[in-house]
């Protein structure tokens, strides 16, 4: 990974601090405003001991005489798993919520829940659709669900919802086996996650 800076250019035309791939695959870390954050970087970064990117901005800050910045880098996604009880006695579901804080270009979230006699399988959910194709494979024993992101699509950062939904007549669900996997792919480093309920 090898990370830069931009005079000019960005979301507010005030310069950059970017991430690039041996791949090519480049992520926009911080837009400068121009305002208190500064501007028109040009001076080299520097990586320090804890992780973080350091530079400077001649342009902007108080004073408008420049900044002294530091931008901390995206770390893996959280995960989340929420087991939802049985509502008025029509569905229970199980959700893994997926918080990302830099684009994946590449994911595949698989979720396994076990049948349980007596509930039916409803269908799967999730907040990511038009980028995000769903299969579920139901079979005698279990369920599989697998969310995979398209070709060419990206989910950008922020937080999305993957669910399993099991139609319930007021039985309860039995989560001892149930788990999920995930793998992603953000700034050119490839991410591995797994779970249960």
């Amino acid at each position: 990974m090898l990370y830069g800076t931009t005079s000019s250019g960005g979301y507010f035309n005030s310069g950059s601090v970017f991430a690039i791939t041996s791949a090519g695959e480049l992520s926009v870390l911080h837009a400068f405003t121009g305002g208190a954050d500064g501007g028109s970087p040009v001076a080299a970064l520097l990586q320090a001991r804890d992780g973080r990117l350091y530079g400077t901005t001649p342009l902007g800050g108080a004073g408008s005489v420049g900044t002294v910045f530091r931008i901390a880098l995206p770390g893996p996604a959280t995960t989340t798993t929420t087991r939802v009880p049985v509502r008025d006695h029509h569905s229970t579901e199980e959700d893994v919520g997926l918080t990302l804080p830099s684009t994946a270009t590449a994911m595949t979230l698989t979720i396994t829940t076990r049948r349980t006699p007596g509930l039916r399988w409803a269908r799967p959910y999730q907040t990511a659709s038009g980028r995000v194709s769903q299969v579920c494979r139901v079979g005698a024993e279990a369920v599989v669900c697998a969310f995979t992101l398209q070709p060419a699509a990206v989910l950008g950062p922020g937080s999305y919802a993957f669910a399993v939904q099991l139609g319930s007549t007021g039985l309860a669900h039995n989560t001892h086996s149930d788990r999920f996997d995930l793998t992603y792919t953000s700034g050119g480093q490839l991410y591995a996650q797994s779970g249960k309920f």
